[in-house]
């Protein structure tokens, strides 16, 4: 026993890790592909068996000595305590495989045996059911609707599936349907035709089979586990690829929001001294408020003492919600005003901001792509207005000078460039001021003006690039520059 599982949990560990590396060499996306080679994966332990059976010298002793690198005979000469090396080791991973069958089997069981009685479906002519089947056929899209029966259960719970091995059947809740616009409808029924189309419920039936025969085989549980990952991706990529992208996950995140228990969204009901510790151990500043399930308001921990949370409550003030659509320009000219900016996603406040998430990568980045671009835009013009280095003669002497320094040391390092890159960002804000059209083009009534823009464009350059503090130095500054930077950006365009 302990050597066939020595042999199964090795052939499958092997089979996995050359499958990983062939799928980054291969690039393979497809999620249909990569289900088909992770089951030559899962099939590998029952045909490594059949192998032995048909080719018994391969099992043999004198096989294992004289050619198998990994025999267990082998390295159990290496004692560990006392057990051999090879045996401790495959004690050791089938006890984690199945710590790892274990972990998704006993919630499923718990949900199989604590089940209460089926619930009765609604009747055919309930509306509900009339729903839901008049959505089927736009959900399926160009190509015939399956042949699928429905199920509408009366429940609170939002529940949305496909089951079925003979007869497919999606099986829905009128929470579901409560929850859903009909787009969004369409769209999760487009996901579950998928897993109808490609028979999934029976593919799920034979993994937990596969799974359940090794369930003594980590490798095998691991790519088990990812072989359901690549069945719910080929549904989605289904579904997108019919047009149902941005419904799909408007849905899945109404769903996931009607049973949201995330820390950042408390009932106002629950103890304000509880709360208060949640939040910090948990680094939250601010938090979300539910009355009847619903978004009101919110709170701050600094708020938080005794009594409830309704009783610190905060009202969403004008001016302080944006849509998810929001530009970063917005949420800045909101944190202007308030120090927290709440984004609604499907009407719903689903989100904050605070001034520090402007430190984040991708707020810097967005900040410094944008002066990149103007700069792009501007040597376009220079070269457009001034061509054949004409502009020359509207530098100092002194700034030229750094400039050609700078072109020789590029051309040293073979690095070659035009002078005109090795000029600093002000100097080239220099020469269009000299062209009363480049100014009104910007929209800036004088050169003093012209100037104040782009000495603040450059102090946020040098922020950015030396990864220096652009929030607590000058707030009200930083949020004039972004304003400036996007209509300077609109026009360079």
């Amino acid at each position: 026993m302990i050597a066939y599982a020595g042999q199964a949990i090795l052939h499958a560990t092997i089979a996995a890790l050359v499958l990983e590396a062939l799928l980054r060499i291969w690039r393979v996306q497809d999620p249909g592909e990569r289900l088909r080679l992770r089951w030559v994966v899962l099939l590998t332990p029952f045909l490594t068996a059949a192998y032995l059976v048909l080719v018994p010298a391969r099992s043999t002793d004198a096989f294992g000595v004289q050619w198998a690198l990994f025999a267990g005979a082998r390295w159990d000469a290496l004692r560990v305590g006392p057990l051999g090396a090879a045996s401790a080791l495959t004690w050791l991973l089938m006890v984690l495989g199945v710590a790892l069958y274990l972990r998704d089997t006993l919630p499923f069981l718990a949900d199989r045996t604590g089940r209460r009685a089926p619930e009765e479906a609604l009747p055919d002519t309930h509306p509900a059911v009339g729903r839901l089947r008049a959505h089927l056929g736009p959900a399926a899209g160009a190509r015939a609707a399956p042949s699928v029966d429905v199920r509408v259960l009366d429940l609170d719970t939002p529940v949305l599936l496909c089951s079925g091995v003979d007869r497919p059947c999606i099986i829905a809740s009128t929470a579901v349907l409560d929850l859903l616009t009909d787009h969004q409808l369409r769209a999760a029924l487009a996901h579950e035709l998928e897993h109808v189309a490609h028979r999934d419920p029976l593919s799920g039936w034979w993994l937990m089979a596969v799974r359940t025969l090794q369930c003594f085989n980590p490798a095998i549980q691991i790519v088990g586990r990812q072989a359901v990952v690549e069945i719910e991706r080929r549904a989605d990529l289904g579904a997108v690829e019919g047009g149902f992208g941005v419904p799909l996950a408007a849905a899945i995140a109404r769903l996931g929001s009607a049973s949201d228990t995330r820390s950042d969204l408390v009932d106002d009901d629950r103890p304000a001294d509880i709360v208060a510790g949640l939040m910090s151990a948990k680094h939250l500043e601010v938090a979300g408020l539910r009355t009847e399930g619903l978004v009101c308001g919110y709170m701050l921990r600094s708020d938080l003492n005794e009594g409830r949370c309704r009783d610190v409550a905060r009202c969403f003030a004008p001016g302080q919600v944006v849509g998810a659509d929001a530009s970063f320009t917005d949420v800045i000219q909101v944190l202007t005003r308030h120090d927290w900016c709440f984004v609604t996603i499907l009407g719903d406040v689903a989100g904050v901001v605070g001034r520090a998430d402007m430190q984040k990568p991708i707020v810097r980045m967005w900040l410094f792509g944008i002066i990149t671009l103007i700069e792009i835009k501007m040597v376009e013009r220079i070269k457009t207005n001034w061509p054949d280095n004409s502009w020359t003669a509207m530098v100092s002497p002194e700034r030229l000078r750094l400039a050609e320094n700078l072109q020789e040391e590029r051309r040293r390092r073979n690095q070659p460039c035009d002078l005109l890159d090795c000029l600093q960002l002000p100097d080239k804000a220099q020469i269009l001021m000299q062209d009363p059209a480049q100014l009104a083009e910007f929209e800036f009534k004088t050169i003093g003006a012209a100037k104040r823009v782009i000495k603040d464009l450059e102090s946020l350059r040098n922020n950015l690039a030396h990864a220096q503090d652009i929030v607590s130095h000058d707030w009200p500054q930083i949020a004039r520059m972004a304003r400036n930077i996007e209509k300077l950006a609109g026009n360079a365009g």
